[in-house]
């Protein structure tokens, strides 16, 4: 196993108003040091966006997650995450959200992968996209890295609603779902 320790990022080294954040790097572990956990903490008064009119007077953030490399083409991530807006203005509460993530990868040769995604989070009260609801999301997509200073990846994402969220904020109807056909490129600069 290979060890490592939380490290502390007091608010002042940021200014006045930053969080204080503690952070777990990657620490390896098994035969092959093949699979890796981090963990992460945020908190302070605005360690993260919330809606109008959600800024609460502290914000705690948490994660965990685990990376696996199942075979030398297969990798798998997981990761969960939480937080908490205390004394929420909107709701006169604590306002959480809670979330969970998987992302496979399959290497299919040196220059294509193939990526699959899922996505859940409960935003309970709306503190972080205005709107009370589950969200889910599902996405596929590829990473072509044709050589060592391009990438190029398309994708294909499902998101998904407990309530009607999507679309125009000053709309009356939105939707419960959305479908998005993207790419990006990616410049590397060595």
């Amino acid at each position: 196993m290979e060890a490592s320790t939380w490290v502390t990022i007091p608010s002042s080294t940021f200014g006045e108003a930053a969080p204080a954040t503690w952070l777990r790097p990657f620490t390896r572990f098994g035969p092959d040091k093949q699979t890796a956990v981090s963990a992460a903490v945020y908190t302070g008064p605005e360690p993260f966006p919330v809606a109008t009119g959600h800024l609460s007077s502290w914000q705690t953030g948490a994660g965990a997650g685990v990376k696996h490399n199942w075979s030398p083409r297969l990798t798998q991530e997981f990761l969960v995450s939480g937080s908490w807006d205390f004394n929420d203005p909107a709701v006169n509460r604590t306002s959480p959200t809670y979330g969970t993530f998987t992302i496979l990868t399959y290497h299919l040769n040196q220059y294509l992968d193939l990526n699959a995604r899922g996505e859940w989070f409960w935003d309970k009260d709306g503190a972080r996209t205005g709107n009370a609801a589950h969200y889910g999301e599902v996405a596929v997509g590829l990473n072509i890295t044709s050589n060592r200073w391009i990438n190029f990846r398309p994708k294909l994402r499902g998101d998904f609603a407990s309530e009607p969220g999507f679309g125009s904020v000053s709309s009356s109807d939105r939707e419960r779902s959305q479908f998005t056909a993207a790419f990006d490129v990616i410049l590397k600069f060595h």
